[in-house]
């Protein structure tokens, strides 16, 4: 059950929606400090100064995000001299292939919960460009180091969806982050992934709500859904 959205809050107390505790299935007169991790997962505040009302409407059994995706397209020298399109999309994404580094993007939510273990704060939601037509989705998510806690991650844009298995993809751990790298993907092999885009190629799981879009900026509304299970 989510902390309520105004109104009274504390650590401790007995009431479910306005108590910290609780939330975090602690006993109500548990000894918790504001500035300790689980409490500043809960809040998605990772540092820095932390105060009750970060709390509100926050939930410890989230386990999803949306995503507003930063893009921007690129071009780069093939084989032979040709032409290839690229992309680079999502919420704190790199630059991609012929690509300059596109804005940020943002999220709704930064904590995710599975089942009732906190797996940390997502860092990266990225899918892009790599070569030859090939694309790659990269998912960051703070916390010690443990390949561990989710299963499947689910991203769900409209009518396009695309489920990827954590057992699939590479592990590395770098930075206080644990990084999560998909397998490559061929463009012509994974229609639910990418999109045909009138000079390039675009991602259809971070892409736009509606159309395709161009340049580099900033989608204007979270458009996908990102499920841990």
């Amino acid at each position: 059950m989510a902390l309520a959205s105004s109104g009274t809050m504390s650590i401790g107390g007995s009431t479910s929606t306005r108590s910290i505790n609780l939330e975090l299935s602690r006993s109500a007169t548990a000894t918790s400090s504001m500035g300790e991790t689980d409490l500043r997962d809960l809040a998605g505040v990772s540092s820095g100064a932390i105060g009750i009302d970060d709390f509100y409407g926050a939930s410890a059994t989230q386990n999803f995000t949306t995503v507003k995706s930063g893009h921007a397209r690129g071009t780069y020298t093939g084989g032979r001299g040709s032409t290839r399109y690229s992309f680079t999309n999502g919420y704190n994404a790199s630059a991609g292939v012929g690509t300059t580094t596109p804005p940020s993007g943002d999220l709704s939510n930064f904590s995710i919960v599975v089942s009732g273990t906190t797996l940390g704060l997502l860092d990266v939601v990225q899918h892009r460009t790599s070569a030859n037509n090939r694309s790659r989705i990269r998912i960051d998510i703070s916390g010690t180091n443990s390949n561990s806690g989710w299963t499947t991650a689910t991203f769900v844009q409209g009518a396009d969806s695309f489920a990827l298995a954590r057992i699939d993809c590479s592990y590395s751990y770098s930075g206080g982050n644990r990084i999560y790298l998909s397998p490559y993907y061929i463009t012509s092999a994974s229609p639910n992934i990418n999109a045909g885009w009138s000079t390039g190629r675009d991602s259809r799981i971070l892409g736009p709500g509606t159309g395709q879009s161009a340049g580099t900026g900033t989608e204007s509304s979270f458009t996908t859904t990102l499920t841990f299970t």
